[in-house]
């Protein structure tokens, strides 16, 4: 359904559109004024230049959280927009690797060593020496974050400058946990150098993928055949139909008490997409695979049918025929399990083919369910619900 822009409205004498009102007779909105085009909302959009966007990128990779978590044990890590409030004493800690510097915003009065070198007297009427020694002390109390840094791939990372400074506003402010200590800090400049060591550093590294991706539920699907019919008699099918021809007569066992078969055609992923397809015998509740899984791509339609040289011409949209496959979900599989599957495997099911809804989908689409039936020595699907109906068979 396409919501159109009002075209007829009341109008005054003068000719101007009457003003809407609400029950409490207060004025309301037109419709085309709540409708803004993107040029007008840009300014409400979070933007970012390149360089801002590479350096968040690289921050919020988890490889980045990971390696540090392994060598430090480091936790909580966060990156976030806001910054930090309530700082008592704003400071500056500047550094330098391979002749590229960085700096680094932080709350002098957390770190009450860095601020007394900070804001300390001068250790030599040298201006030049002075420097060098406030430098050194940064170094050694820093020597956390240099090695940290070292981690990531910056080796040489020193420090030039600490100073007391205003408060950097718009900046990117990092959080973390270490020893059970909760640090803040806000990175001020970052040259791109840095960027690309860092990049080079994290590239080989992998996350585990114990604790996320693998726990993906992957779900299998037992092939019961397919058919082409067409709109029309899609729309037609109601309850207590029964759509005959669907499966080869070799599944006809399914039925048998055991149940069994076989030959049965097994995929693994979501429907109309790509999938694992697996050849496997039913022998009562367990499932045996007889080949490796092999990635299937569901198309119906051919390549040779997308040029539309010899299309056939439907007369109506109810005489375009689809391709409607017949499947029952019998089991849902970890990620981490379907990778290990291979020829001999064995999978318990949880309850019986014969007993199990199938499922109708077209182009991966579910649009209605039913129930395995035998109409003289023919495999069937009675329905029993479909999308385009309100009644079903209990």
């Amino acid at each position: 359904m396409i919501r159109r822009a009002t075209r007829k409205t009341d109008t005054h004498r003068n000719g101007h559109p009457a003003p809407r009102h609400n029950r409490t007779g207060n004025k309301m909105p037109q419709p085309d004024a709540m409708v803004k085009s993107l040029a007008d909302s840009i300014g409400v959009l979070p933007q970012f230049d390149s360089h801002t966007a590479r350096l968040r990128r690289l921050l919020c990779d988890a490889r980045i959280a990971a390696l540090l978590a392994h060598e430090f044990d480091l936790q909580d890590w966060d990156i976030t927009e806001a910054a930090p409030a309530n700082w008592q004493m704003p400071g500056s800690l500047e550094l330098h690797s391979n002749g590229t510097a960085a700096a680094i915003a932080i709350d002098l009065a957390c770190y009450p060593a860095l601020a007394s070198i900070a804001t300390g007297s001068t250790m030599s009427e040298d201006a030049a020496l002075a420097a060098s020694l406030r430098n050194a002390v940064a170094a050694i109390i820093s020597e956390p974050l240099l090695d940290a840094l070292k981690t990531v791939g910056l080796a040489d990372a020193h420090v030039t400058e600490l100073r007391t400074a205003p408060a950097v506003r718009a900046a990117l402010a990092l959080r973390f946990t270490l020893d059970g200590h909760r640090f803040e800090c806000v990175l001020d400049r970052i040259a791109p150098a840095w960027i690309d060591t860092m990049e080079r550093r994290i590239a080989p590294q992998r996350v585990p993928f114990a604790n996320c991706i693998s726990r993906i539920a992957i779900p299998a699907s037992l092939g019961i055949g397919e058919r082409t019919l067409s709109v029309q008699t899609l729309n037609g099918l109601r309850s207590g139909d029964v759509v005959l021809r669907v499966a080869p007569p070799a599944l006809r066992t399914l039925l048998d008490v055991p149940q069994q078969a076989d030959h049965v055609d097994v995929y693994l992923g979501a429907p109309g997409a790509r999938r694992f397809h697996v050849r496997a015998t039913l022998d009562g509740s367990r499932l045996v695979i007889n080949t490796d899984p092999q990635m299937t791509q569901e198309n119906s339609r051919t390549d040779a049918t997308l040029d539309g040289g010899d299309l056939p011409v439907a007369a109506s949209i109810d005489d375009l025929e689809l391709p409607v496959r017949f499947e029952i979900e019998t089991i849902t599989l970890p990620l981490v399990q379907l990778s290990a599957l291979r020829s001999g495997y064995v999978l318990e099911l949880p309850g019986t083919v014969r007993d199990a809804r199938v499922r109708l989908l077209a182009y991966g689409q579910v649009i209605g369910t039913g129930e395995l039936v035998t109409v003289g020595e023919h495999l069937g699907v009675r329905i029993v619900h479909m999308a385009n109906g309100h009644d079903s068979v209990q």
